[in-house]
């Protein structure tokens, strides 16, 4: 549940900015939720670890997402959520022990604190002893020792039927109403349920967040691993970085570079591997364009948002020679040599060359790319790893070797070679 606490941190200096954009959101949109289950619904039986966690407050979970800064709360199995967390207490703790001293900072207390924040109430109560009555009447109903709440403030009567959206490029589906229905029938052994399929197609705010990145290029496809279900089916992973990060390990152990030593990596991208150095012991830093990088890192992968800078490359390159032990630069020189970038190419070779102690870990696109064919015909690998000895003016450059990532429906790119550099 670490995540919580990340999402959460801050919870009360961040709570007058977040009812502001509460307040913004009712007057833009006051009724999120056009219309109760209609004849256009269609019943549905579906897998129960398909089904991810959505409206709060009558708050679809992608604009709750944001409203919380949780950006994964609705890219988040209702089996991982708080109301099976909550279950799972009771059922270890008890449910008086469950819900006793500490409550508020479990992850169902916290959604209870955000909706309260947000809309002045959770099912009616407006104190964490309100919602600690609450979750017991819920808890003791749903493990047998009672029977189930009346219907209160914001609820559904036990029966209703549970109610979801479809959610767009994805066999999941977002819980529109019955989180306590469906968690009740997770912690009771269930692996399917019937629901009411409204039909309207929705997004998480993890999909929403990547589609509005610069480094997707309005492709759906991800750049580096990000483990979420509903990316499982229609956004396929392109660089799989493990094959790189395997080799990079590999040459710092021979050259006797392991932690703490600092690295840098270069077009971090969405931070994956800043938090995979990281937790390799390196003292691990990324810096990338994008400014809506440091929170993908940090709610993907847990990564300090103050670690990943938002800044130009080439920029913090020139400001900073000799800063690092280690640094890696992947899929960026090829943009700078089209002249793409703020600099030329052999501009950011140099600065690269200039910024590390030890070893610069370089991937570039390549000539028999379809996508480089006709604009960089001549960049093989033995073109590429020549001019970075030359422009680098490094004592040595190693070919590693082509990455792993030319599978379908890749098959006409990637296949780049990776290199690693050394200053003299």
């Amino acid at each position: 549940m670490d995540r919580y606490r990340l999402a959460t941190a801050g919870y009360h200096a961040r709570g007058v900015g977040r009812a502001a954009r509460y307040v913004t959101y009712r007057l833009l949109r006051p009724f999120p939720r056009l219309a109760p289950v209609s004849a256009a619904a269609t019943s549905q039986r579906v897998a129960l670890d398909r089904v991810l966690l959505g409206y709060q407050s009558d708050i679809p979970g992608n604009e709750y997402a944001r409203l919380t800064n949780d950006l994964l709360w609705s890219s988040t199995p209702v089996s991982e959520g708080p109301h099976v967390d909550l279950l799972r207490r009771a059922e270890a703790l008890g449910v008086e022990a469950a819900t006793a001293d500490g409550f508020a900072t479990t992850p169902y207390g916290i959604l209870a604190r955000n909706c309260i924040e947000l809309d002045g109430h959770f099912f009616g109560a407006t104190t964490v002893e309100g919602v600690a009555d609450h979750a017991r009447r819920f808890a003791r109903a749903s493990l047998g020792e009672g029977t189930h709440p009346r219907t209160e403030r914001g609820g559904s009567p036990h029966g209703a039927p549970v109610e979801v959206h479809p959610i767009a490029h994805s066999d999941c589906v977002q819980l529109s109403d019955g989180h306590h229905r469906v968690a009740a029938a997770v912690v009771q052994g269930s692996t399917h349920l019937t629901v009411s399929n409204i039909g309207i197609p929705t997004t998480t705010a993890l999909q929403d967040h990547l589609a509005g990145m610069r480094s997707q290029a309005g492709r759906r496809a991800l750049r580096q691993p990000i483990d979420a279900p509903e990316l499982r089916r229609e956004w396929p992973l392109a660089r799989r970085c493990t094959d790189r990060l395997d080799r990079m390990l590999h040459v710092l152990g021979g050259l006797g570079v392991g932690p703490p030593a600092s690295y840098l990596d270069v077009g971090a991208t969405y931070g994956w591997f800043v938090a995979s150095m990281s937790q390799a012991g390196y003292d691990a830093h990324g810096v990338e364009i994008d400014p809506m990088a440091p929170e993908l890192a940090r709610a993907a992968y847990g990564v300090d948002p103050n670690r990943m800078t938002t800044a130009d490359a080439a920029a913090v390159l020139g400001s900073s020679p000799g800063a690092w032990d280690v640094v890696s630069c992947f899929g960026l020189l090829h943009r700078f040599a089209l002249g793409d970038g703020s600099c030329s190419g052999e501009e950011l070779v140099r600065r690269l060359g200039r910024s590390a102690r030890r070893v610069v870990f370089l991937d570039t696109g390549q000539g028999d790319e379809r996508r480089y064919r006709d604009r960089l015909p001549h960049w093989t690998p033995e073109y590429v790893q020549e001019y970075l000895r030359r422009y680098g003016e490094f004592s040595e450059v190693l070919d590693l070797g082509p990455d792993d990532d030319r599978r379908v429906p890749f098959h006409e790119e990637y296949g780049r070679h990776l290199f690693a550099c050394i200053p003299r």
